[in-house]
């Protein structure tokens, strides 16, 4: 029997929690090999800040990087796009809490 192949799936993943109307604590995930992660990207509304550097890690497999969004218009309304997908097999899961 012919041996079967695939490429691997890993989602990546973006949570946006809020924390009042204003503020978000953000989670980023990227898929990776080694060092070198997925070539996406987070794009946030123009309003949306970082309320300081992000705290980035490695797992090995994904890029993790937490931070707080403060959107002083907040989120109703705006668009948030995850970059650079079409240039790749993957999908991301996004979850707004």
């Amino acid at each position: 029997m012919p041996a079967a192949s695939a490429h691997e799936v890993r989602p990546g993943y973006l949570e946006l929690r809020a924390i009042d109307a204003t503020h978000f604590a953000l989670l980023w995930k990227v898929p990776a090999l080694g060092d070198r992660r997925f070539g996406i990207g987070l794009d946030l509304p123009a309003g949306c800040t970082r309320t300081a550097d992000p705290i980035a890690t490695w797992t090995g497999d994904a890029y993790v990087e937490h931070a707080t969004l403060a959107c002083p218009d907040g989120l109703d309304g705006e668009t948030i796009a995850i970059t650079g997908l079409t240039a790749t097999v993957i999908d991301v899961l996004v979850r707004v809490v």
